[in-house]
């Protein structure tokens, strides 16, 4: 049950089960991105609360500053323009090549059941953010159930029953500053050019999932890894772009795929003077789960090695986070 023509056609989940889940696994299977139809009544509440915060001053928004959870804690709080550089925490990725900013501001909103509303910096944040993060985590755990039940033995990686404690699943609420106002970290050279202008590098997502609702302005791109050609995923009303993460990759053995995607922009395309925003959830198994390859999946793909969920992220957001372990660019213990 699909719609449109694009490699990225969105899947009705209303659909017949069998359909939806025969579509599901093999868009998993081949880049693992998809979109889904989601009409979410949560969205315009917490972007409009998102935007109220991002237009304070800048000191306000550092009394918010981001708590990057390597240390165990649950990430939450404000990232500043050019503090993140996605490209770090990829192991596969890593090449000696220039560690690029990413030209975002972000607040991260970590699991409610979890925190106080001390991690809310604005009331309006304290109102919206908490039934966003259940509705994009219902969302998350439905496809986290197709997904398992179209593994070459249905039902067997039991996703949703690990994905229901303690995590570092978050909400993240990002602004994409137009790009005139990026200040020094993007040359006048490089704007007048024409060229696309990375505003995330080249990465993969790190947990098993991740949920985006992107605005109209585009700019997310997939690489397919055999010819290195970079394919567009075009903005869709009313849908989320669904991702697959390193995490279910190593779950299922290789078999569901982790692709490298970025974000770019153009001048002509609205980012010189527009402002882009997204909504995006990362979702992660429990801290205390320990993700081993299924045995359904042995021989269909890479070998991959079990990892304690905790200790996996906190290291990969020491990598992102942390300045002086980009010296170490994308090298963690828990990479094969």
């Amino acid at each position: 049950m699909t719609c449109g023509g694009n490699k990225f056609s969105v899947i009705d989940l209303s659909g017949p089960r069998a359909s939806v889940v025969s579509l599901v696994r093999s868009a998993a299977l081949d880049l693992g991105f998809f979109q889904v139809k989601f009409a979410s009544t949560e969205k315009a509440s917490a972007l409009a609360a998102a935007k109220e915060f991002f237009s304070l001053p800048q000191k306000a928004k550092e009394g918010a500053r981001l708590v990057p959870g390597w240390n165990g804690e649950l990430m939450r709080g404000y990232a500043s323009l050019g503090s993140e550089a996605a490209d770090v925490a990829n192991h596969s990725l890593a090449g000696g090549e220039e560690v690029l900013p990413d030209l975002m501001e972000s607040y991260q909103v970590a699991d409610p059941e979890y925190m106080d509303d001390g991690q809310f910096p604005t009331e309006g944040m304290k109102r919206a953010m908490p039934g966003l993060f259940d509705e994009m985590k219902g969302l998350g755990l439905e496809i986290l159930s197709l997904l398992d039940e179209g593994l070459p033995k249905s039902g067997e990686g039991k996703f949703v029953d690990n994905h229901k404690g303690r995590s570092r699943t978050i909400v993240r609420c990002t602004k994409y500053p137009a790009l005139e106002d990026c200040g020094g970290l993007v040359s006048a050279e490089r704007l007048k050019s024409g060229k696309g202008v990375s505003r995330i590098s080249a990465h993969r997502d790190l947990g098993t999932l991740t949920l985006l609702m992107q605005d109209q302005q585009g700019g997310l791109e997939v690489q397919d890894p055999e010819t290195g050609e970079w394919f567009p995923v075009p903005p869709v009303e009313g849908a989320v772009v669904v991702n697959v993460g390193n995490l279910m990759t190593r779950w299922t053995n290789g078999v569901y795929k982790s692709s490298i995607h970025r974000v770019v922009a153009n001048p002509g395309g609205g980012h010189l003077t527009e402002d882009r925003w997204s909504v995006i959830m990362f979702i992660s198994p429990d801290d205390d789960f320990t993700v081993s390859p299924l045995e359904c999946c042995a021989g269909e793909g890479e070998v991959r090695v079990a990892v304690n969920v905790g200790k996996y992220m906190n290291c990969k957001m020491r990598q992102l986070f942390d300045p002086e372990a980009r010296e170490d660019k994308g090298k963690c213990k828990y990479d094969n």
